[in-house]
């Protein structure tokens, strides 16, 4: 299925429920957001510290390195790390900080991350990282813990109330697994 077919059809089986400045949520796509699409427009962002590096040209997410090592204790948490970068995020987009797919595996530790908004602006940002572990963990500097990935951001104009649904009992997710 094509991602605009994918748009599509979302967007006529929610009957236009969900819309926004461009009118539907398939028009939202077409505006620049589909599905995973390089668009014909770079966007600048300015930005303070060491700059964020693509690691492959097809990578979504921009990584960010460690400025300095970091001593995690066993079974603890650092809930503040200074990643000593900033951004002035545009308007209408934000950062999603993700931890990177290496960053559980290699290390041992959880990451704690989140969304930047773009009215945070050009102050640092941080991460928290948990080791699992029963070991005392050193991450050197230059390791690559996080990735940033740049996302529009669209505002919900029309709640709708959905109190009067039954909730299914059936668990987690629609089938309860």
């Amino acid at each position: 299925m094509t991602d605009k077919k994918m748009a599509r059809d979302y967007a006529e089986h929610n009957q236009g429920k969900y819309t926004n400045e461009f009118g539907s949520l398939y028009h939202a796509f077409l505006a620049g957001a589909e599905f995973g699409k390089k668009h014909d427009k770079d966007i600048e962002i300015p930005f303070k510290g060491e700059s964020p590096v693509y690691s492959t040209k097809q990578a979504a997410g921009a990584d960010i390195a460690l400025p300095k090592d970091i001593i995690i204790k066993a079974h603890s948490i650092v809930t503040w790390i200074d990643l000593e970068v900033g951004f002035d995020i545009p308007e209408g987009f934000c950062i999603m900080l993700q931890p990177r797919s290496s960053t559980s595996r290699k290390w041992h530790v959880l990451c704690d991350t989140g969304i930047i908004d773009s009215d945070y602006k050009l102050e640092n940002i941080h991460c928290g990282l948990v080791n699992i572990t029963n070991e005392d963990i050193t991450i050197p500097k230059g390791t690559r813990i996080v990735q940033l990935l740049i996302l529009p951001v669209y505002h919900a104009t029309n709640w709708k109330c959905l109190n009067n649904i039954r909730d299914s009992k059936k668990g987690s997710g629609s089938t309860g697994d």
